[in-house]
């Protein structure tokens, strides 16, 4: 914050270093604090502004309880729908429909793919290998619900089988050119995208080294795990960066490459990271993420059980009585 003239502006109790909290907080409007050692380095500590924490009154409220409300009524019917479905899939082995008309959802049918994936769902890892699975390729039973996303679940079954078998180059001549294509600019785009991380760690301006490539930089400002303004895959390589403040004095920012499904290439910089903290959160909000972790974890223990009932059970399908 030296552009501020060092100004953190307003915080609660559990979003700084503890050494710098304790410190800020026993100070009074316009003290000075003695050097401060952190995990972060010295500081001298001013506080120039207290605003006292204030209740908000219902009216003020009322958004918010009503959103949480209507999110958690939205959870809970999602969880009784995925329960049933779950029951009905297992019960049915042979069959979507049954669950399908019981909960009013569609049944779709993908592309052909392979164990390298293909499109939509089937890009997604737990598809790919729960179609491949014996219980489904083999067997031709229904998968176990699959969680591909928050609150998105599916259940696949195998509608058509067909070998691998060999092409003629003819057949596969337009593909390879293709692929050849795709994977050469891939690789550019990595060696363009490594370039512009050793720049940029070694301080050159983002905007300058955006121009000079003719690339897009964005700086979407403070990330949470669950950010919607970013790519997911952006989001999770940026968490997986090591902190700023451990690295080289954080002079320079922290920077990774991901490549996208899309085939482009982002480089990601890490300037700063806040922990968060739950006491900094309001009463409601930290009352609702409770339920919703404690949901999580009654649903994962509920298909631990019903996993262990699968695995010791013997199961026999009547074919002449279906």
């Amino acid at each position: 914050t030296a552009k501020q003239g060092g100004d953190l502006g307003l915080f609660g109790k559990g979003v700084m270093d503890k050494a710098f909290e304790d410190s800020a907080f026993a100070l009074k409007v316009g003290e000075l604090s003695g050097i401060v050692k952190s995990g972060f380095g010295f500081h001298i500590i001013k506080v120039t502004e207290i605003k006292p924490a204030h209740v908000k009154s219902f009216e003020e409220a009322r958004a918010e309880l009503d959103n949480e409300y209507r999110q958690r009524k939205a959870e809970q019917q999602f969880f009784e729908k995925a329960e049933t479905m779950a029951n009905l899939v297992y019960e049915n082995p042979d069959t979507l429909e049954i669950a399908a008309k019981e909960l009013g959802l569609p049944i779709k049918t993908s592309e052909f793919f392979t164990r390298k994936g293909g499109s939509g769902i089937a890009a997604e890892p737990k598809v790919i290998n729960a179609a491949f699975s014996d219980e489904v390729l083999a067997r031709g039973y229904n998968s176990e619900p699959i969680e591909i996303a928050a609150n998105h679940r599916v259940v696949i079954r195998i509608k058509e089988h067909k070998p691998a078998s060999p092409r003629s180059l003819a057949e596969a001549k337009q593909d390879i050119a293709e692929q050849l294509r795709t994977e050469a600019a891939q690789q550019k785009a990595r060696r363009v995208g490594d370039d512009i991380r050793k720049r940029l760690t070694a301080g050159e301006d983002p905007q300058v080294l955006a121009k000079q490539y003719q690339v897009k930089w964005e700086k979407p400002g403070p990330l949470m795990r669950d950010a919607g303004v970013a790519p997911h895959a952006i989001v999770q390589a940026a968490f997986r960066l090591e902190r700023p403040g451990k690295a080289a004095e954080a002079k320079h920012p922290i920077t990774g490459g991901v490549a996208l499904d899309s085939g482009d290439y982002a480089v990601v910089a890490l300037y700063s990271v806040r922990d968060g903290s739950p006491a900094a959160m309001e009463a409601a909000e930290r009352l609702a993420l409770q339920r919703q972790l404690q949901r999580t974890r009654a649903e994962h223990e509920y298909q631990r059980f019903v996993d262990e009932l699968r695995r010791d059970a013997k199961v026999v399908v009547q074919q002449d009585k279906l």
